[in-house]
């Protein structure tokens, strides 16, 4: 019993409420409910802010009932609590559209290309279906089109979800968000331009939601939500097939790991100033510099995505670097490390830190 006043007490007061609601997030569902019953007798505002926080981010029905049940108790004593807000995303709980167009986007794979998935209708018994595979940098790829009928929709967009690389997720995105993707890809590479105008043409004025970037830095989220620290959101398994790539990677990734011909021994605080200069090299490179805009473009989907899933700490963390000054270049950097350290490039996917 000692062992789990001591895990609450630790949860409650803790100073980073993040790291709290995330450590939550990682317990079992009948680890989340005994410790839920557990705090009944505390009498303390700090509850309160956890169990909004741990609220937002809770997928477990039962979970929730159970946190709206202790904040409920909370009240009835006279302690200030904030009324926990509603976990769907707008789109997803209003549905403005009837549920008549939906739309997908994953993240990006270690070839730097990503899935845009999009389904409109067109008529009582007809959908459109579209498949497109984007660049980072290049833009649109691939564009597929085709008719569904409205029983087949949900059985294609399922094959599709279960069909994809391992790495890649696909997160349900605004519909207008989808086709200005797609747009957006189409202008870079020059592909299917004249495709993707006839589609916006048919469909016409697609119903209200994100609809460019600028809207994703407008998104309500409560008061108590924390932002992570950059670093660890670029940590997430969301981002862990992605890799920067240059020219001369190969040989710059050889002199940071001390692999090159030079095989004198540095002292530890040598060996970091010498890779601190490469990075920096590399990050005065015209193909680095050339891409930042796609680089910013990547981390607002990539906000959008983190606040559709309901990752709110790692959207307002995004959407704060995106805000500040350097905030794109600390970005950059981090993933010219990750491509520079001996486990980077493709290999196997995995996350790597960076830093050690």
């Amino acid at each position: 019993m000692k062992e789990k006043t001591d895990l609450i007490k630790e949860l409650v007061t803790a100073k980073n409420l993040p790291e709290s609601t995330d450590r939550f997030s990682r317990m079992e569902k009948h680890e989340k409910l005994a410790l839920i019953k557990a705090m009944k007798d505390i009498n303390d505002e700090g509850l309160g802010a956890f169990l909004n926080s741990v609220h937002e981010m809770e997928t477990e029905k039962e979970v929730k009932k159970e946190i709206r049940r202790l904040l409920f108790i909370l009240k009835t004593k006279g302690i200030k609590i904030e009324e926990p807000r509603p976990t769907e995303p707008p789109l997803v709980r209003k549905k403005e559209d009837g549920g008549i167009h939906r739309a997908f986007l994953s993240n990006y794979d270690y070839r730097l290309n990503r899935i845009v998935q999009c389904v409109y209708r067109l008529n009582k018994d007809s959908y459109l279906y579209i498949n497109g595979l984007t660049h980072f940098s290049d833009g649109l790829e691939e564009l597929f089109t085709g008719l569904l009928k409205k029983g087949d929709v949900e059985s294609t967009l399922e094959e599709n979800k279960n069909s994809i690389p391992q790495g890649l997720e696909l997160t349900e995105i605004s519909p207008a968000y989808g086709l200005y993707v797609l747009q957006e890809a189409s202008s870079i590479s020059g592909r299917k331009k004249g495709d993707i105008e006839a589609i916006k043409r048919r469909l016409g004025n697609i119903p209200s939601g994100v609809r460019r970037p600028e809207d994703i830095y407008h998104l309500e989220i409560p008061d108590s939500i924390y932002p992570y620290p950059l670093r660890k959101i670029l940590e997430q398994d969301i981002f862990a097939p992605f890799f920067l790539k240059w020219s001369h990677l190969e040989e710059d990734e050889k002199e940071y790991n001390g692999t090159g011909a030079s095989t004198l021994l540095l002292p530890p605080y040598m060996v970091e100033e010498k890779r601190e200069g490469i990075v920096k090299r590399v990050m005065g490179y015209g193909e680095i510099q050339s891409r930042s805009s796609f680089f910013k473009r990547m981390l607002e989907d990539y906000a959008y995505l983190f606040y559709m899933r309901r990752d709110l700490s790692l959207y307002k963390g995004l959407i704060d670097t995106l805000s500040k000054e350097g905030g794109i270049e600390e970005g950059i950097e981090f993933f010219i490390r990750k491509s520079l350290s001996k486990t980077g490039g493709e290999k196997q996917g995995i996350i790597v830190s960076p830093y050690g």
